[in-house]
């Protein structure tokens, strides 16, 4: 068997702050852009209240170094978060129209249920421009009755699985046998 050398090791471990510094070299290259595209998104969203509308988000932003695309090198990811009692009236028509309004494309939609909850994300997409990097937004809207005339978690069925079980069975070497095999 080969290990790694000490060297290796830490050449890898060299190489990977080095891929660091290239996008942070990067996403500080793209630092305009991205601060006129997080001033658009205040912008876009200052007529929800956060209290108000009980929304919660957080964003994040992507910096790809490895592209030919200058252009779309940056992208911020905003996920935003809110429990609704509708999502064919109030809060969820209302993002969405202001999403689209400023540009945005509705490029899917996904629900999640379990036992315990439901929610349906919402996601919007709006290209980059040479002012502005991408926006890719993930609206997710939890309602807040399970049983709300408009919106409601359904039990369509019931899944039984047969799951095979495993365990490991070994006899253990004798210390004469591990003795003798050296």
């Amino acid at each position: 068997m080969k290990l790694a050398t000490g060297k290796s090791l830490v050449d890898e471990k060299a190489q990977s702050v080095r891929n660091a510094m290239e996008v942070a070299r990067v996403a500080r290259f793209h630092q305009k852009r991205l601060t006129a595209t997080m001033k658009f998104m205040e912008h876009v969203l200052e007529r929800f209240d956060e209290e108000k509308h009980g929304l919660s988000h957080f964003c994040w932003a992507d910096a790809n170094a490895w592209t030919s695309d200058q252009l779309n090198a940056t992208i911020i990811h905003m996920q935003i978060s809110a429990k609704v009692l509708s999502m064919k009236e109030g809060l969820v028509p209302q993002m969405l129209k202001v999403l689209m309004d400023a540009g945005f494309d509705a490029t899917s939609t996904n629900d999640y249920t379990s036992e315990w909850s439901g929610y349906r994300t919402y996601k919007l997409q709006r290209l980059a421009s040479e002012a502005q990097a991408g926006i890719i937004v993930e609206f997710v809207a939890t309602p807040v009755k399970s049983e709300a005339a408009t919106c409601r978690k359904v039990q369509t069925g019931v899944e039984m699985k047969e799951v095979p079980v495993w365990k490991l069975e070994c006899e253990d070497a004798t210390p004469a046998e591990i003795e003798a095999a050296v």
